[in-house]
């Protein structure tokens, strides 16, 4: 009877703000989704309703009187570390925002003013977090109980103890399950972070995609082992992801074109990047290839102005790809680079901005690539959510019009994935054409 009760309850979200104005819109919003709300007004109060409350979820503002977010959040923190923490703040808090996510490990922050699907997005990733988290819980509680009465039936005749073996078997059946969705389930939260930024428009919109693949198809090259490429490729995914800070003014124009404060602002964003990463756990090399993907070989760029190889090799790497794809997207240089042209801007600056070696790997690898590129659209063809079939294999990431991410590259699809698609498009009024490789269409 508890296992169904736990099963429909509903997940409590705590609002911490003195402005009530700010509650009561949130309040609003948010009971759209069937939310359990409790509103407090100050600091003391939150900590007081968490006494007495099982809440799952926190949403506080920065500025309050007596006890600031930051603050809150982290004696939150220590009362229950598992509930999940959100940040509500102001463009000029940036230094305390930096602070609380490493003192207080918040899940994310948001600024004001915020956008009520962006925020509403925010609350159900935060929330599929802590019912992961929860998961995990409860696996771990069986393991125990498993471990305790595998003791008690070693005990007990050999009959018993082939019969519990079966069981533990189809436990470490489940726990191996379990595994795979979190492995999948992370990715697809680091996705789902850089299609935010994507989300912001302008020049931004696939560029972190772009440049993901790239690195990923570099790094291969350079023979770097399986966990030096997955930290180049989620720092490629998520390098842009302190932008989300920028005003739209300063995205929407080409580098060449920004004000000297502008461009100052701009460069920021690497190290805010970085800053919303270091309470991440084995982040640390994906953390740094973001800070110093701007650097320059000859150590003219930024923020620590490091030269050469103390440069890291992954930072190295990301310079290039981002370069490349930003010539040609018109983010550098009002001017959009050709192809041709973007790869004679790379060796006329390697040496300078670029190490010389990655370079000339990645110029090579490209020019080769033209071929391969026409083969590659062979193997990918885009079908309908009806023409599609289980054992189907996603050639590309699959989004929404309005860029919310769907599925991820390599998916195998089934039955209940294709029925889900088709109940989406369904209820969004909107047709999807998914990509599939070719080799595995019946």
């Amino acid at each position: 009877m508890s296992e169904q009760n736990q099963e429909i309850k509903k997940f409590s979200i705590l609002l911490v703000d003195d402005e009530k104005n700010i509650t009561s819109s949130l309040n609003r919003l948010l009971r759209k989704d069937n939310y359990e709300i409790h509103i407090a007004g100050s600091g003391l109060e939150g900590l007081a309703m968490l006494e007495n409350n099982n809440i799952d979820l926190i949403v506080s503002d920065m500025r309050m009187p007596h006890m600031d977010g930051a603050e809150f959040l982290k004696k939150a923190k220590v009362m229950d570390e598992k509930i999940i923490r959100i940040l509500l703040t102001g463009y000029s808090d940036m230094s305390s925002t930096i602070s609380a996510i490493n003192d207080a490990e918040i899940f994310r922050y948001i600024s004001k003013p915020w956008n009520d699907d962006d925020f509403r997005l925010t609350i159900r990733r935060g929330l599929e977090l802590r019912s992961l988290g929860q998961e995990r819980i409860r696996l771990k509680k069986l393991t125990d109980k498993q471990n305790e009465e595998l003791i008690s039936l070693n005990k007990n005749l050999e009959s018993k103890v082939e019969l519990r073996t079966q069981k533990i078997e189809s436990m470490m059946d489940e726990l191996r399950e379990s595994s795979d969705i979190v492995k999948k389930n992370y990715l697809y939260i680091i996705k789902t972070f850089s299609s935010l930024t994507d989300m912001r428009g302008g020049h931004l919109e696939g560029h972190s995609r772009r440049v993901a693949d790239n690195a990923r198809k570099l790094a291969t090259l350079l023979k770097l082992n399986s966990k030096q490429i997955q930290d180049i490729f989620f720092g490629s995914l998520l390098h842009d992801i302190g932008k989300i800070g920028l005003s739209d003014d300063i995205l929407s124009r080409s580098q060449s074109l920004l004000t000297a404060t502008e461009l100052a602002e701009k460069k920021k964003h690497s190290v805010w990047g970085e800053g919303l990463l270091l309470g991440m756990e084995n982040f640390q090399n994906v953390s740094s290839i973001i800070r110093h993907h701007h650097e320059r070989y000859d150590g003219t760029g930024y923020p620590d102005q490091l030269s050469g190889e103390d440069i890291p090799l992954g930072a190295r790497v990301l310079a290039i790809v981002n370069d490349f794809d930003g010539l040609q997207s018109g983010a550098l240089y009002q001017k959009r680079h050709s192809i041709d042209e973007a790869i004679i801007y790379l060796k006329k600056h390697q040496q300078s901005y670029y190490d010389p070696k990655i370079v000339k790997l990645f110029v090579s690898q490209f020019k080769m690539g033209k071929n391969e590129k026409q083969g590659d659209f062979k193997t990918k063809k885009g079908l309908f959510t009806s023409q599609l079939k289980p054992g189907m294999v996603l050639s590309q990431d699959l989004f929404t019009k309005d860029r919310m991410l769907l599925l991820t590259k390599g998916q195998i699809l089934n039955t209940t994935i294709i029925n889900r698609l088709v109940h989406h498009e369904n209820t969004m009024k909107e047709i999807f054409t998914v990509k599939i490789t070719v080799s595995l269409v019946k």
